[in-house]
């Protein structure tokens, strides 16, 4: 199972089983791709598990876990991009009263927490403070902005963060079979972050490709201030797009601005000499506000405001 740092709270965890000394509900925070869920899907196979050297990935239940299959492990996600209901907690309260059909425990795991209607934010609240001892509840939450306080107060808070450079790189090395260089050069496109680094190993050179191709696409159409026609293309180009996907690479193509202004070296194929033209054209003040206004409108994005208007807002206002 691929997990990329976050030892201390695996260890934490591990401990916790070991002495009997668990919370029944917990809440991971920390960016997307980080390694939340595969954390959770690790507590719930360490807690099931049927080896004495758990988790061993290896016994049935570690198996079933693993396939998403295990009749005590439960998984709450939002169904059709739409936010988590009240019907769905309801689920979850169905589940919470159930006894275990395998094991000595359950484990319910909530992803996109942080989507969860207020109806369905406050019936949760009510099964958090009426949890069964044998029963766990793991929360994934992107930030605490959306999540009610008082769900926040009944759950045990694990911050993650991304690995360093060189923890994800050696991972990528040798799981992959990487040079280093294409290592790094993966690390750096994922901003740390595992789970888009461990795709972008899939695919490299598809990666490599995709990226590179977007980079010269975002080069031309900023690189003249206030152009409002190209503005508009480029809005169009990220409506055609993976939106989600394309709004994260523009964040890499702003950072690697920020980096070649500061004299480092961007994580981009292209290279410094394309980025270094562009960037003298915009302030380092410039370049963190608008990565600040692209990780705002990926907040509403996930709200499911108007994607057009959102993006369009964006590029015509936010991007001078």
């Amino acid at each position: 199972m691929n997990i990329v740092g976050h030892q201390k709270i695996i260890e934490f965890l591990r401990n916790s089983i070991k002495n009997k000394m668990l919370a029944q509900s917990y809440l991971f925070c920390g960016p997307e791709h980080v390694g939340k869920r595969a954390t959770a899907v690790y507590f719930a196979a360490n807690l099931l598990c049927n080896s004495q050297d758990s988790p061993c990935f290896e016994c049935e239940s570690c198996r079933q876990i693993l396939k998403g299959k295990h009749p005590d492990v439960h998984f709450i996600r939002k169904i059709d991009g739409k936010d988590i209901s009240i019907s769905q907690v309801r689920e979850v309260k169905g589940i919470v009263n159930l006894a275990p059909l395998s094991g000595s425990s359950k484990v319910v795991i909530i992803e996109d927490a942080d989507s969860l209607t207020i109806p369905a934010a406050n019936s949760l609240l009510k099964v958090l403070e009426e949890t069964p001892s044998h029963v766990f509840i793991i929360l994934l939450i992107r930030g605490f902005g959306n999540l009610p306080t008082t769900i926040r107060s009944r759950c045990q808070i694990l911050r993650f963060l991304p690995p360093s450079s060189e923890e994800l790189s050696n991972f990528l090395k040798k799981e992959f079979g990487l040079s280093l260089a294409e290592a790094k050069k993966i690390s750096n496109l994922s901003l740390n972050l595992p789970g888009l680094a461990i795709k972008l190993a899939q695919d490299k050179e598809n990666g490599f490709k995709n990226y590179e191709n977007l980079t010269e696409k975002f080069i031309s159409l900023l690189s003249e201030r206030n152009n409002l026609e190209n503005k508009f293309k480029l809005a169009s180009m990220i409506l055609k797009l993976d939106v989600k996907q394309t709004l994260f690479s523009l964040i890499q193509f702003i950072r690697d601005l920020s980096l070649v202004k500061l004299k480092l070296y961007p994580s981009s194929p292209l290279g410094k000499s394309k980025l270094l033209d562009l960037s003298e054209k915009y302030s380092q003040g410039e370049l963190y506000f608008f990565v600040n206004q692209i990780l705002k409108t990926q907040v509403l994005l996930a709200k499911h405001a108007n994607k057009k208007l959102l993006i369009e807002n964006l590029v015509l206002n936010d991007f001078v």
